[in-house]
């Protein structure tokens, strides 16, 4: 099963290609930005997409929006926010906003498997 991460800090994606890396059933594909990431939707078709939020340039939220409305295989993608924004508000906006789930950095590792178990179980 694909997944996309898009992810501008390497340190992030490193860490995210270790946890994923573990899991056979699971392929990660990552992208540095929002605008690459959509990119290389059409290409990969992932079943899953990991987003931060604070991205360079179009952020996670607007990239969201961009894939609910250009990818018609994307519709009921699971998208999960991974962020550092912990504020319990903007958590609330991002699942308002249409995210699967929101995990915030640093990662829980449980809480990451259960989150991606459970989107993988949807997405099938």
């Amino acid at each position: 099963m694909n997944i996309l991460y898009i992810e501008d800090n390497a340190a992030n994606t490193m860490l995210m290609h270790k946890i994923i890396g573990r899991l056979p059933e699971y392929k990660l594909y990552d992208s540095v930005d929002a605008e690459t990431g959509l990119e290389m939707m059409e290409a990969i078709k992932p079943k899953i997409v990991l987003m931060d939020i604070g991205l360079p340039g179009m952020n996670g939220i607007q990239a969201l929006k961009e894939i609910r409305k250009r990818f018609s295989f994307a519709k009921e993608t699971p998208v999960i926010a991974v962020s550092a924004d912990v504020m319990p508000d903007h958590i609330e906006a991002g699942i308002e906003q249409g995210f699967f789930d929101y995990i915030t950095k640093p990662l829980d590792i449980s809480k990451l498997l259960v989150c991606l178990e459970v989107a993988a179980n949807v997405s099938r």
